[in-house]
């Protein structure tokens, strides 16, 4: 046997040896604890701003400027609602399909597209 295949056989073995018998070293789950409720939570209101995004895992989450609610849809809706009655003050149809957003700063509400579009508005249209 020549050296190299020698080599080469105690390389494949090694490999080999490697992969097998070592023990795992991750830590368990930590153990659940209770938590007691503090603080109770009563709905005001809510609202479904258009369709389309379920299980898309899109960004579209609504934000706020502690007036209104803006939100947004995969569909391509938009709208401001008013942060105390829910009721709508705005909505539009942009055609185009949202997929993250809306963020809200210094009056100005911006989308982007799931075609790579950056859509900014005003916030009170």
């Amino acid at each position: 046997m020549t050296a190299s295949r020698v080599l080469a056989a105690v390389a494949i073995a090694a490999a080999i040896g490697g992969c097998g018998g070592k023990r795992s070293t991750f830590e368990p789950p930590a153990e659940l604890t209770r938590i007691e409720q503090t603080l109770d939570v009563d709905r005001l209101w809510t609202a479904r701003v258009g369709r389309g995004g379920e299980g898309l895992r899109l960004g579209l989450r609504p934000a706020t400027d502690g007036v209104r609610v803006y939100a947004g849809s995969h569909d391509g809706r938009a709208a401001a609602l008013d942060a105390g009655t829910g009721r709508t003050v705005w909505s539009t149809r942009t055609d185009l399909p949202l997929s993250a957003g809306p963020g809200y700063g210094q009056g100005l509400l911006a989308f982007g597209t799931s075609n790579g579009r950056l859509l900014v508005t005003t916030a009170s249209p």
